[in-house]
């Protein structure tokens, strides 16, 4: 294996597979911030997303480069510097012009030769005893001072033994990026290019990794890691007053806090959620909000759509159609985002504080797994029906693009509305202000079902096919950008509502 001499910058490249089959500019992530127009369709902001380690990598490079340029030191000595600053290069600037040297001490990188010169002759290993040590840090050669006041020279090392004392670094973590001198007592930091040198194979992947990650890891909440399950994907904060970051592995998430997007609800309510949810989820109540009886015959009832529109299915089943939040007939079902749709008998005591977080905690659950339904299998759906569409009846991607528009719909105001139970739990509206906010939370709701109802519902292989007739499919096109149009208009009624 090639070995790079001392002061080199590390090649951390090789932590990245050449498979990541990421185009454009290398030090300009990619933009990837959706939003919806006016029509309802869904537009792109730019947003910086680091897709691979190797735009890191690239955004780590020009930040170094900017600071050896304007400061002198060593590629080696930017990186440990720019991680001490959070990879601010202005903050280090500002502490590097006023005191230098007090800089260098507290990061530990002493400038070449110390402040003693060079040592005389070669000494043998401090660990070992066998090898001749070799100079791998500024320390080594200098004078090290003794407990009673004199001065000794600095041991030395040999590179089998700085080998071994790396290789065990690596393997314990990311604390090796924090590494310091072999020598008791000694604060030098080991710089990138003693790693790269001296450790090899899967160790060295592991420490470049390692190095490549803390331009997020070290950024003082500057960036942050996508929360999405195997992600990988980071992104910078954004410049903007958008706070919200919708990922390529679609995951849509809040910068500030690193969880679920919830906006217009604040960080604080999901908090506050989050843990009231860790205190009242016990088992009975995870049983009350998974799983349901048909309220008919008692036949056990598995939900695993996103539409709240349930039949008892036979055989087994008795065939009766009800909502799945409210649990009533859906023959004239209009809302039940209100307080005490329960049962008469337990009006009364729903005025309980658990029994009202289980009214709301209920609904959130049962949007946030629509949701999910919704970003995966739906989605999935509706664009190998599109693929279908387009190749065996002959439309164009224009004419069948409604379908995951209005999947991605359908997923936006989920999510939403899930967060307004959050919000409406401790809100604790009065009057008006609460007849408002149901308003709206049940003009979405209500409208948000039929869409979902209609493109879980349809047999969409009805409409595939050379010989189909095209009026039906462009009819119940038409319904559809009118039923997602409308659903828009009522998610953004809510948005402002809550704004305000």
């Amino acid at each position: 294996m090639a070995r790079r001499a001392p002061g080199a910058p590390p090649d951390l490249n090789r932590a990245v597979s050449a498979a990541s089959g990421v185009s454009g500019s290398p030090s300009s992530p990619s933009s990837y911030f959706a939003c919806e127009d006016d029509d309802g369709q869904v537009e792109t902001r730019a947003q910086e997303v680091y897709e691979t380690l190797r735009d890191m990598k690239d955004e780590q490079r020009n930040r170094i480069a900017e600071v050896v340029e304007c400061t002198g030191v060593s590629d080696d000595d930017a990186f440990m510097a720019l991680r001490r600053y959070g990879w601010e290069a202005s903050a280090f600037f500002d502490a590097f012009f006023e005191d230098g040297d007090r800089v260098r001490r507290a990061i530990g990188i002493s400038e070449v030769g110390g402040p003693s010169g060079s040592a005389s002759e070669p000494q043998l290993c401090g660990i070992c005893f066998c090898d001749p040590g070799e100079v791998m840090l500024p320390c080594e050669l200098w004078q090290l001072k003794t407990i009673g006041g004199a001065s000794e020279r600095h041991p030395s090392y040999c590179s089998d033994c700085w080998g071994q004392y790396l290789q065990h670094a690596v393997n314990e973590g990311k604390a090796c990026l924090d590494l310091r001198c072999i020598a008791p007592g000694c604060n030098e930091a080991v710089r990138p290019s003693t790693f790269c040198r001296l450790v090899s194979g899967d160790e060295l992947e592991r420490y470049e990794r390692f190095a490549t990650e803390s331009l997020i890891d070290d950024s003082r909440g500057r960036a942050r890691w996508c929360p999405g399950q195997n992600c990988g994907r980071a992104a910078p904060e954004p410049a903007s007053g958008e706070r919200e970051i919708i990922c390529p592995c679609g995951t849509t998430w809040c910068f500030d806090c690193g969880t679920d997007a919830h906006l217009p609800v604040p960080c604080e309510t999901v908090k506050r959620w989050e843990e009231k949810d860790r205190v009242e989820a016990a088992d009975r109540m995870w049983i009350k909000l998974n799983t349901k009886m048909c309220p008919t015959c008692q036949n056990p009832i598995e939900k695993n759509g996103g539409c709240m529109h349930m039949t008892c299915r036979k055989p087994g089943g008795c065939g009766h159609e009800f909502c799945w939040i409210c649990m009533g007939d859906w023959r004239g079902h209009e809302t039940c985002n209100r307080e005490g749709v329960e049962a008469d008998a337990n009006r009364e005591n729903s005025r309980s504080d658990l029994l009202r977080y289980a009214h709301y905690a209920e609904r959130f659950m049962a949007h946030q797994q629509a949701e999910k339904f919704s970003a995966t299998a739906q989605l999935q759906h509706m664009e190998a029906l599109e693929f279908q569409l387009v190749s065996f009846n002959g439309y164009s991607l224009s004419d069948v693009s409604f379908l995951t528009t209005a999947v991605r719909q359908i997923q936006n105001s989920r999510r939403f509305l899930k967060w307004t139970y959050a919000h409406g739990f401790f809100a604790k509206y009065q009057g008006d202000q609460s007849a408002l906010f149901e308003f709206h939370q049940a003009q979405l709701e209500g409208t948000l079902e039929r869409l979902s109802d209609i493109m879980e519902n349809t047999v969409w292989d009805a409409y595939v096919g050379k010989d189909v007739e095209a009026k039906p499919f462009y009819d119940l096109r038409m319904q559809l950008i009118s039923l997602t149009g409308v659903v828009h208009e009522f998610f953004a009624g809510l948005r402002e509502a809550l704004m305000q």
